[in-house]
């Protein structure tokens, strides 16, 4: 369990740097590559937890900074793990591609500045989720 907290953590600040920006940006992969990496039934829960997040960022001014977004995907990644046990075991060969996307989207230099949501940054990180989201079907 420590293991997927820790590749969600990480996943979470690439992909902050990544989702505020990376679906403006031509070299992002849009080819579903992450539903290949994972179980059907992995891909099914991994939609709906970034589809989720997508609305609760959009939706919650409660998450005002990219250090608001990743205590929240943790959290959200440990609730989720304590409901499914076993379920998301394995997962860490997509942390990168996500972590990637997440940085091309949001981050600066290749990494994610702990900021404060701006509403074009919560848009693209809100995008960046969606398509992720998508990714997994």
């Amino acid at each position: 369990m420590r293991g997927a907290v820790y590749t969600f953590v990480a996943i979470l600040a690439l992909g902050l740097a990544g989702e505020w920006g990376w679906l403006d940006l031509p070299f992002i992969p849009q080819s579903r590559s992450l539903a290949k990496l994972v179980t059907r039934k992995q891909a099914r829960e991994l939609k709906e937890f970034y589809g989720a997040l997508s609305v609760v960022v959009g939706a919650s001014n409660d998450i005002a900074s990219t250090g608001d977004f990743r205590n929240t995907q943790v959290l959200a990644v440990k609730i989720m793990q304590e409901q499914m046990p076993g379920t998301l075991d394995g997962l860490a060969r997509i942390n990168k591609p996500i972590n990637d996307r997440l940085t091309a989207a949001i981050g600066v230099d290749g990494e994610i500045p702990d900021a404060p949501l701006t509403a074009e940054m919560r848009s693209k990180l809100q995008k960046a989720l969606d398509q992720i989201s998508e990714d997994f079907q």
